[in-house]
């Protein structure tokens, strides 16, 4: 079915104003189709509906990629959109913590933590999908992970199925993508989804067992050191945090060094799943372990992070 959509899509997508300009920030130089990851986000929502998830965590969903739909289409004001987010975080955040016992203060605390950390890696997600193949093989290593924490470990059925027909929906946009140059962009209808429905996923393992909730968060490291080194260097140059660049490690490979884009989508994928399968095989040892090997990660990827940015510098 994704297969499909993306297809559909990048047949008839410039047609209905689906179609992406590039710009002299953009990775690729060609109008290209885009929303071509919607049938990703369809067969998430449905999956989520079948597999037994409540409304308080599909309907989010189900919101998150609709607003990706509509920026893909028309473009929503980042503030607007930013306000959305936090609105359809917080009615899944009501779903996590509606049975714990926690003292109130706690539960506040919690309920804030939780809405910045799905609106945060919903974004996160949304601009580290800025190269051809990046998010939909990411996204393969990322809910395959999930998958095999919450069937393996966690023995959550429910997650697991989820999880599992996301990375196989994520497996069937992938001909359509990732290749040097790609027939349709996945677009923020399906990024978007992709962050925020693994974020949320990976708090409700938490809230079942928190270990297990570190090690599905940790399925997403890659995109969290890229993108918060990143952030980190634009507020020390007061840059607008919204507006299109090209900093990342991945665009700096792509754009300065002339890999391809496959080659980057591969290496990042590569990385990422050494990286889960490390924090797996640590979960044996309890919570030191986990957080001792995501230091270390986050430590080494931080000095290739910076290793690349200054490759790229001189370069040019």
């Amino acid at each position: 079915m994704t297969f499909g959509v993306g297809f559909l899509v990048a047949t008839c997508g410039a047609n209905v104003g689906l179609v992406d300009a590039p710009n002299g920030r953009s990775s690729h130089t060609e109008m290209t189709p885009r929303a071509g990851g919607l049938g990703i986000s369809i067969a998430g929502v449905v999956a989520g509906v079948v597999c037994g998830l409540a409304v308080a965590a599909w309907l989010p969903m189900a919101g998150i990629g609709f607003l990706g739909l509509v920026d893909d289409r028309w473009h929503v004001e980042s503030r607007l959109r930013l306000l959305v987010q936090c609105m359809l975080a917080g009615l899944s955040t009501l779903w996590l913590l509606r049975q714990t016992n926690l003292p109130v203060m706690i539960v506040v605390a919690a309920a804030i933590m939780f809405v910045l950390l799905l609106v945060g890696t919903t974004n996160i997600y949304n601009f580290m999908d800025g190269s051809n193949g990046m998010a939909g093989l990411m996204g393969v290593v990322v809910f395959g992970t999930l998958a095999v924490i919450s069937l393996t470990f966690a023995k959550d059925v429910e997650i697991g199925r989820v999880a599992l027909i996301i990375a196989a929906a994520c497996c069937g946009f992938l001909p359509l993508n990732l290749w040097r140059k790609a027939r349709v962009f996945m677009g923020d209808v399906c990024s978007t989804f992709l962050g925020f429905t693994a974020s949320l996923l990976a708090l409700r393992l938490w809230m079942e067992q928190p270990i297990w909730g570190l090690c599905a968060l940790g399925a997403m490291t890659v995109f969290y050191v890229d993108a918060g080194l990143t952030l980190i260097a634009r507020l020390r140059r007061h840059e607008r945090l919204f507006e299109a660049h090209r900093m990342h490690a991945y665009q700096r490979l792509v754009n300065e060094l002339g890999w391809a884009h496959p080659a980057v989508a591969v290496t990042y994928a590569g990385i990422q799943s050494a990286v889960s399968i490390l924090v797996l095989v640590a979960s044996r040892w309890g919570w030191g372990a986990v957080v001792g090997v995501l230091t270390g990660v986050v430590i080494v990827l931080s000095c290739l992070y910076w290793y690349v940015q200054k490759r790229a510098v001189r370069s040019v």
